[in-house]
């Protein structure tokens, strides 16, 4: 018996009103290599990460260096908050 196969795609503009700043994540579980990427742009530039894997250990990998950023993004936000302006 075969393992499913997965996608998911998800993109989230950042801007609440207008603009054209995004988040989009993909994964693509379906062949051999496992493509994960997370593309972030505002008006003008983009940034493309790719997270993909091959196998159990590149999972793990690809799911710390995920759980970094993220982390970091948050370290990130709490510091903004401590700005008074």
């Amino acid at each position: 018996m075969s393992k499913p196969q997965y996608h998911y795609h998800s993109r989230k503009f950042l801007n609440k009103t207008n603009g054209l700043a995004a988040i989009e994540a993909t994964v693509d579980l379906t062949g051999h290599y496992k493509d994960v990427t997370v593309t972030i742009s505002d008006c003008s530039r983009m940034v493309s990460l790719d997270f993909g894997f091959r196998d159990r250990k590149g999972k793990r990998e690809m799911q710390a260096k995920l759980n970094n950023l993220i982390s970091e993004l948050v370290v990130l936000s709490n510091a903004i908050d401590e700005v008074d302006v």
